[in-house]
This record gives structure tokens, C-alpha cells and sequence, in this order.
């Protein structure tokens, strides 16, 4: 295994893609968390890495200085937005208060059951096999699978979330709040 390149007080040249990102990552981890200031990657356009609780509510409290609106994937992707955690204030308050009744600490614990089957269900497809890509086996197919589900959303709700189909993010807001209570 080769040394890795990111044990370093300068991290321009981070890259979480990279082929040695692995390499002792939890010792490059704790060494970011160390560092005075958030540390910055100059890859993919530049970035920081936030990995301290207390930056993270500092970073998330200043959407002016630290946007997510321009997307939060590295590199960017050419895609519409994932709402809310890809849109500002106002608008990301607006998203939050219409999904906040569906995300109720009750509300979740109904979904267990057909989270758990789901999960059972994606297990049991890859059983036996020694080696899997976990991510395209199970990461990526698990949250498309619950968050299609009947019960997870009701469809007509469903379909006011797509921006295509409600015309702009603020017209899916206004469609969503007015059809909540009469699905």
C-alpha cells in the first residue's frame, strides 16, 4: 500500500475520489479535525471539508457564505436539484415545513416495517456472494425502493415534488402545502 498523499497540513490537493482516499482515512480525518481553520481542497472548483459539529451549524446557519443551492455533489453533477438540502433560505424553510408532518419521530416509526422488508429483500438478493459492489447492490437501490413505496408518500404528493411536472420549486411548494390534507 502506498503512503498516502493527504497526510498533510495543506489539503488543496484532497480529493475524496481519488484512489488513496481509503489509505488511512480515519488518521486524515482526525487530522483535518484538528486543523485551526476548515480545511479547503482546490479540486473539483474548491471546496472545504467540514468535519467538526460545532463548523457544520456554523456553516449551515450562513447560506449566503456556504450556498448548497449550486448543488452539495463533487464534482458537480448535470442534474435538477435534490430538495430541500440543495435549495436556500427562504425557499429551503418553505420545503422543510411541508415535509416536517411526514418526518415526525411516529410518522418514521411507521415506516419501519417496509423499510425493514426492503432492506431483508436487498440482502437477501446479493446471499452468498463473497464479494459486491455495496453501493450499486444496496446504497443506491434502498432509498428509490422506500421512497417510491405507496405508503411512503401518497402519489399525488408524490408527483408535486417533481419540478418538471409542477413547472418551478416555488409552484411545487404552493401545489404540495394545498394537497397535503386532501389526499
Amino acid at each position: 500500500m502506498s503512503k498516502c498523499p493527504f497526510h498533510t497540513a495543506d489539503y488543496s490537493d484532497f480529493d475524496h475520489h481519488s484512489a488513496h482516499h481509503r489509505e488511512d482515512a480515519e488518521a486524515v480525518w482526525n487530522e483535518m479535525r484538528e486543523q485551526p481553520t476548515l480545511p479547503h481542497s482546490d479540486k473539483y472548483g474548491g471546496f472545504f471539508v467540514v468535519t467538526r459539529l460545532a463548523d457544520l451549524r456554523k456553516v449551515t446557519a450562513k447560506p449566503a457564505l456556504f450556498s448548497s443551492a449550486k448543488g452539495v455533489a463533487l464534482p458537480s453533477e448535470d442534474r435538477s436539484p435534490h430538495i430541500p438540502e440543495e435549495v436556500d433560505p427562504p425557499l429551503h424553510g418553505e420545503y422543510r415545513r411541508l415535509l416536517e408532518p411526514f418526518l415526525t419521530q411516529d410518522e418514521v416509526a411507521k415506516l419501519e416495517p417496509m423499510v425493514r422488508r426492503h432492506v431483508l429483500d436487498l440482502l437477501d438478493s446479493f446471499a452468498g456472494e463473497t464479494r459486491i459492489d455495496f453501493v450499486r447492490r444496496f446504497s443506491e437501490p434502498l432509498p428509490v425502493r422506500f421512497s417510491l413505496e405507496p405508503s411512503a408518500f401518497r402519489v399525488k404528493t408524490r408527483r408535486c415534488f417533481s419540478i418538471s411536472s409542477a413547472g418551478s420549486s416555488a409552484s411545487a411548494a404552493r401545489k404540495v402545502a394545498g394537497s397535503r390534507r386532501r389526499d
